[in-house]
């Protein structure tokens, strides 16, 4: 299998990568990675509320088996990268964003977060849509 990934500016993925589908309960998972050993794939939106999923991966027309798995609540957080809580935030040149390395105010911040696509207050409620954040994290 190759190797593939699939980040978009809008952040719209495709169900199907490098001959690669997976399906939870039927429904095409967006996929972000795929490789021999791994496949990265974001849980469709209509699994919410249900407790447990038939995950089943297609590769070039071939089903394999499938796997019963639980399914939980999205828990939103955003990523760190210490034992600190230190926020895995980017600053726009690509440097990690801190309190001794702040954004300039008005640019853009990567935020490194799961769990955001619930359909609770505050979350983000479909894929793709761009948000413009006013402050968040570190700006002089």
């Amino acid at each position: 299998m190759p190797q593939a990934s699939n980040a978009t500016l809008r952040g719209m993925s495709r169900t199907e990568l490098a001959g690669t589908r997976v399906l939870f309960n039927g429904f095409p998972a967006p996929l972000l990675y795929v490789s021999k050993g791994q496949i990265n794939a974001v849980v469709p939106f209509e699994l919410a509320g249900s407790t447990r999923a038939s995950v089943q991966v297609v590769q070039n027309g071939v089903n394999f088996n499938s796997l019963d798995v639980p399914v939980l609540d999205a828990a939103p957080a955003v990523f760190t990268v210490d034992v600190f809580g230190q926020a895995a935030v980017l600053n726009e040149d690509g440097s990690l964003n801190s309190v001794s390395n702040p954004a300039r105010q008005g640019s853009i911040i990567s935020i490194f977060a799961t769990g955001a696509w619930s359909a609770g207050a505050g979350s983000i409620q479909r894929p793709g849509a761009l948000r413009t954040v006013r402050q968040t994290g570190f700006c002089r």
